[in-house]
Formats: structure tokens, C-alpha cells, sequence
């Protein structure tokens, strides 16, 4: 039965967005350590893998919302944030963190300077 659990959660994972699956994939990981250490570590490396490829994770946050995310906290510095959830959309796991980080997203209007380039 929790084989079957953590297959079913593997299997959702993967069809989540990336932001999304790489959380999952760490926590899967951790659960199941105490089943198979060695799957463990297999899906603890494409959990570290993926989150190393979200250098720039507001990035991810605006693909899966379709506009920009403005940092107007005027926080200083760079943070390592760690929360687990389980979404499975951005706009999901955006109501996650700002639930445990205590942060507010307001949609609004600003003026943004943007490079756009078009193929000539």
C-alpha cells in the first residue's frame, strides 16, 4: 500500500509544473527513505537536479501565471526559502507560500521596463 502511494505521488509529481515538482520530488524522496534507500537517492538527484534549474524561481512563478511578479517588499538580500506543499498548479503553490512566508501578491498595474526581442 505505501509503494502504491508513492508511486501514485511520483507519477503526479512529474505532472506538475516544475517549480511544483521539484518540492515534490524532495519530499517524495524523504518518505521514501524509510521504504528503499537507494529509489531514495535516485529521486532525491532529480529533485536537487530540477531545483538547480530553477536559478530564478519568480521566473517559474510567472510562467505559470502569465505576467510578471513585482517584488515590492523592498526586502534586501537572498533567501533560502523552504516550503513543502502540494499543489499542483503555480497559482496554488503562489497561495502556499504566501500563506507561510507571510507575503501579500495584490494584482495591479506598474510600469516595468522589458527587453522583447523579435526574430528579423
Amino acid at each position: 500500500m505505501p509503494r502504491q502511494l508513492l508511486s501514485d505521488a511520483l507519477e503526479q509529481a512529474e505532472r506538475s509544473e516544475p517549480v511544483v515538482r521539484a518540492a515534490a520530488l524532495l519530499h517524495i524522496a524523504r518518505v521514501l527513505n524509510a521504504f528503499d534507500h537507494a529509489e531514495a537517492e535516485r529521486v532525491l538527484d532529480r529533485g536537487i537536479a530540477l531545483a538547480a534549474d530553477l536559478a530564478e524561481p519568480d521566473e517559474e512563478l510567472e510562467g505559470g501565471l502569465d505576467r510578471p511578479i513585482v517584488d515590492e517588499t523592498h526586502l534586501g538580500g537572498t533567501y533560502a526559502l523552504n516550503v513543502h506543499s502540494e499543489a499542483l498548479s503555480t497559482r496554488e503553490f503562489l497561495h502556499v507560500l504566501c500563506d507561510k512566508l507571510g507575503l501579500v501578491v495584490t494584482p495591479g498595474r506598474r510600469e516595468i521596463s522589458m527587453l522583447v526581442a523579435r526574430q528579423g
